[in-house]
């Protein structure tokens, strides 16, 4: 079977499993009283290829052309921590995957975030779901991950209790030092770049995830 064939097969398989969302309604808003029992995080994913032909043409035939869910962006509205406030997006791009699900999709913030594992500037992100077992710095994508596990273990990024929150494997090596030496001025520029940049979108925090 040619990759190509192979990446549309799978993700449309995954689409109609999970839901436009990619199963990402698990989250739930818990007692706003109690910050402990919030998300970090609650969505909404967004197809930019596909919006008008959703609208067009409804979901069920949208998804007979799997090929045009291939650029996800997931809009992401911080509920807590560092980035409490601040709408980020995430991309996940398989255009140019040769060979979904054997290699990982191509991901990156659309939205600058002061994070020691995210570049300052163009987005790139270091995550070992992006890295498949072989080369120089070995990963954990394989064949059976897949998207929705891809997405919220990348979003652990946001929860500085989450593995995924790494300084001591940095991308942002400036970011990752203010962090180790001091943490106070880190959380500061953290919150400064969510002011500055990562602009109010209105997502509710409702017991699932949303999607346009």
């Amino acid at each position: 079977m040619a990759a190509s064939r192979r990446k549309t097969l799978f993700l449309g398989a995954e689409l109609k499993k999970q839901g436009l969302d990619f199963g990402l309604s698990f989250l739930k808003s818990g007692n706003a009283e109690d910050e402990n029992e919030l998300p970090w995080y609650v969505c909404e994913v967004e197809y930019p290829l596909t919006s008008d032909l959703i609208k067009k043409s409804g979901k069920e035939e949208a998804l007979l052309n799997a090929s045009r869910f291939e650029l996800i962006h997931v809009h992401v509205k911080v509920l807590r921590g560092p980035y409490e406030g601040g709408s980020f997006i995430l991309e996940v791009d398989l255009r140019e995957v040769g060979d979904y699900p054997n290699d990982p999709p191509k991901c990156k913030y659309l939205t600058k975030i002061w994070h020691p594992n995210v570049h300052s500037e163009s987005g790139k992100i270091c995550h070992s779901h992006l890295r498949g077992p072989s080369g120089p710095y070995p990963g954990t994508w394989n064949p059976m991950l897949r998207i929705q596990p891809l997405i919220t273990g990348i979003l652990g990024h946001l929860n500085p209790e989450d593995p995924a929150f790494a300084p001591l494997d940095p991308l942002n090596t400036d970011a990752a030092s203010q962090l180790l030496n001091n943490e106070k001025d880190f959380l500061k520029q953290a919150k400064d770049w969510v002011k500055k940049y990562a602009i109010e979108k209105s997502i509710i925090p409702e017991n699932s995830a949303t999607y346009k």
